[in-house]
């Protein structure tokens, strides 16, 4: 991954070379100008392509844009419609559960290889025969860049974490295999998308941060099955696509707009009911 993530930026820096040398005629993609040209323009950006998505080159800012503040609020009105949920499907045939889990990140952006993560999940099962269950659901992959080629050196990680409400309908299996259930159902939330790259090498100035974080509206399902260990404790695996909104990323001089993009989520876990 990260010999990816080298390549895309150094080969980026490689054709804006070319472009200053032979009087910025060519074409890309996009036009890169130099940082001097960008400051001094109004409206030209510098666009550097890190994992073949765009980033703007410029010092980033600490706080979060008033954008992503706002949504941070409505991830908090997330949790709190899953507390009330929680509470409202609360019977004495209600079971509560905690759950851990291993995933794997693989996303749609080209360029990008699969990343592992971690999860954790909290919730209930609650229906006649525990078919309903719904549950908030914390996972987190990274993504770690660190290369040195052509007199420049890349090091940074990005990171995504989804926060996500879930509904899964339960279907026990056949008598001959009733220890297996299979379970499907629908996810919704936010992801917290973060940058945070050093280019050294691109300036007079010395190191050049890429840093920010966004949060985007998600949404997707969930497909799986589970193996029963013993009364309270099962084995839990299953595939998740994810859609995230497209969004955009804030620093200094200005600020790039990211595409929507998807992720495919594999997962295997244990959940402990009580």
């Amino acid at each position: 991954m990260a010999r990816r993530v080298a390549a895309g930026v150094l080969n980026s820096l490689r054709q804006l070379g070319a472009a200053a040398a032979r009087a910025r005629r060519r074409q890309f993609a996009c036009r890169l100008p130099t940082m001097r040209q960008a400051a001094r323009r109004d409206g030209r950006r510098i666009q550097l392509l890190v994992r073949s998505r765009e980033f703007f080159g410029g010092r980033g800012r600490a706080q979060l844009p008033p954008s992503a503040c706002h949504t941070m609020m409505n991830l908090r009105h997330l949790a709190a419609s899953a507390a009330l949920l929680l509470a409202f499907v609360s019977n004495s045939q209600a079971q509560w559960f905690a759950r851990a889990n291993a995933t794997h990140f693989d996303p749609s952006w080209q360029g990008y290889s699969g990343a592992t993560g971690v999860g954790i999940a909290g919730g209930r099962f609650f229906g006649a025969k525990q078919e309903h269950e719904v549950s908030l659901d914390i996972s987190s992959a990274k993504w770690h860049a660190d290369e040195v080629d052509f007199g420049v050196q890349l090091e940074g990680d990005e990171t995504h974490t989804p926060f996500l409400l879930n509904y899964r309908y339960h279907v026990e299996g056949t008598e001959e295999f009733r220890r297996i259930g299979f379970y499907i159902g629908p996810c919704v939330g936010y992801t917290r998308s973060h940058v945070d790259f050093d280019l050294r090498g691109v300036s007079s100035q010395g190191s050049t941060q890429l840093k920010d974080t966004a949060w985007e509206f998600s949404w997707g399902g969930n497909v799986g099955f589970i193996v029963r260990l013993e009364h309270n404790l099962e084995l839990d695996f299953g595939y998740r696509y994810l859609k995230i909104s497209d969004t955009s990323y804030d620093f200094r001089e200005g600020s790039i707009d990211v595409e929507a993009a998807h992720f495919n989520i594999f997962y295997g876990g244990v959940s402990v009911r009580f």
